[in-house]
C-alpha cells in the first residue's frame, strides 16, 4: 500500500488510493469502511485492474479504514494489512459583506469594514 499513508490525516474527501501491483494479480478488491473490522462500508469495488482507486462521497473529519485484496482466475488473495487515514475539515463558509455597501461612494475614511461568518451569522467587525 502506498497512499494515502498509514495514520495520515487532512487527506481530501475525494482521494486517490494507491497500491503496489502484487503477482499474477488480474483486478483486485478494494474496501474503505469507518471501523476496524469493515462493518461501516463506505466503498467496495471489485472492478479495478488498475493500482489505484479514486474514493469519492467520503465525510469530512472522519477516520477511514482500507485494504485490498487481489484476484484471478485461480481465486481471491487474502485481504492486505489495513491502513487509516483522516479526512480533512470543510472549508470555511464565504464571509457576507456588510459595508460599506457595494459600489457605494463618497465613504468617509477610514471606513470599518464589516462582514459575518456564514456559518452563524456573527458580526466580526
Amino acid at each position: 500500500m502506498e497512499s494515502p499513508l498509514n495514520s495520515s490525516d487532512r487527506i481530501p474527501v475525494a482521494p486517490l488510493l494507491k497500491w503496489k501491483r502484487s503477482k499474477l494479480s488480474e483486478t483486485y478488491r478494494v474496501q474503505v469502511a469507518t471501523d476496524t473490522n469493515f462493518v461501516r462500508i463506505a466503498l467496495s469495488d471489485s472492478s479495478s485492474s488498475d493500482t489505484t482507486k479514486r474514493i469519492v462521497g467520503l465525510s469530512n473529519i472522519t477516520k477511514y479504514f482500507w485494504r485490498v485484496s487481489s484476484k484471478n482466475v485461480g481465486g481471491v488473495s487474502l485481504w492486505s494489512d489495513v491502513l487509516n487515514f483522516k479526512t480533512i475539515e470543510p472549508l470555511p463558509g464565504i464571509p457576507i459583506l456588510l459595508s460599506p455597501a457595494n459600489n457605494s461612494g463618497n465613504q468617509d475614511l477610514p471606513e470599518k469594514l464589516r462582514w459575518e461568518k456564514q456559518e452563524n451569522m456573527n458580526s466580526i467587525k
